[in-house]
């Protein structure tokens, strides 16, 4: 399922530009290096948009750490995502190896 943009405006040649809608609620996780923090999703929140300035690694539903070797049952952390479906989701695990401010901004 794609994620589709919440405001369509048009450029001065016509174009299309896709802009969204400022987020529902946003939190930042301020990460030392190789320590996973947690964050509890808002209640009805969709989706997250996540950035920062360094690389991390995300669990949903579970406890994020840094992979030291393959991962082959389906159950890897996910890195540096840029935006997830997490409807009905209660937990989101994130850390970082050398530590990095991440901030999740969530839409209902």
């Amino acid at each position: 399922m794609a994620i589709k943009p919440d405001l369509t405006k048009y450029d001065l040649s016509g174009k299309i530009e896709y802009v969204r809608k400022k987020s529902n609620y946003v939190n930042l996780l301020d990460l030392a290096a190789n320590v996973a923090e947690s964050d509890t999703p808002p209640e009805n929140a969709k989706y997250v948009i996540f950035s920062s300035e360094g690389n991390y690694w995300v669990q949903i539903g579970g406890t994020a750490v840094v992979p030291t070797g393959d991962i082959l049952d389906g159950s890897a952390p996910l890195f540096n995502p840029s935006v997830l479906l997490i409807e009905n989701e209660t937990n989101i695990s994130v850390i970082s190896e050398s530590g990095a401010k991440v901030v999740l901004e969530y839409f209902a």
